[in-house]
């Protein structure tokens, strides 16, 4: 009786949690999903410059001290002609070469295959300015696809602290989500 009810229970739990999951919609560029408890900030335009970068968006969860994710879109004319999901995976190899040349203290986790077009996400663990974060980067027509998360020690938003496996986990979970717009 007791194994029935726990096993109940459990069922229960993962099906409430797979309904909670709210959607960022990206007009022309993307679909993607994250918690339903976080905030969705939408896009930040006050840096953008027009054909070069975009903030696509910024989400995050209810506390001062909860992961952060910002989206940002990068134009490099130079891979214009670059599908990085249509190349092998030696491409997608030197696409991540490249990334850790560009940050600092860099480690390559993994490179994702995500969706049905299978792109090819570099994830990477860096530290910046603010402290440490992860990075999820794609590359197609020359624009780069950037998710980068972190969290901050307290409410003063100045000093990023180190980010725990479960916080890992739902960013992939993040970066997996997403959908491409084709048109």
């Amino acid at each position: 009786m007791t194994r029935s009810i726990c096993i109940l229970l459990l069922a229960l739990l993962l099906l409430s949690g797979a309904a909670l999951a709210a959607t960022l919609r990206v007009p022309d560029v993307l679909t993607l999903t994250y918690p339903d408890n976080w905030e969705d900030y939408g896009p930040d335009d006050r840096d953008d410059v027009k054909d070069e970068y975009y903030n696509l968006g910024f989400i995050c969860g209810p506390g001062d001290s909860d992961l952060n994710v910002s989206i940002d879109l990068y134009y490099f004319p130079e891979f214009a002609d670059l599908r990085l999901f249509e190349l092998d995976d030696q491409a997608a190899q030197d696409y991540a070469g490249m990334l850790m040349e560009d940050y600092e203290n860099a480690s390559l986790l993994e490179i994702r295959r995500v969706g049905e077009h299978e792109i090819p996400f570099v994830i990477l663990q860096t530290e910046d300015a603010y402290g440490p974060c992860y990075i999820a980067e794609t590359l197609t027509n020359g624009w780069d696809l950037c998710l980068s998360a972190y969290a901050y020690t307290d409410s003063d938003y100045e000093t990023a602290r180190l980010l725990s496996r479960a916080e890992l986990e739902v960013f992939l979970g993040v970066v997996d989500s997403i959908v491409p717009i084709v048109n």
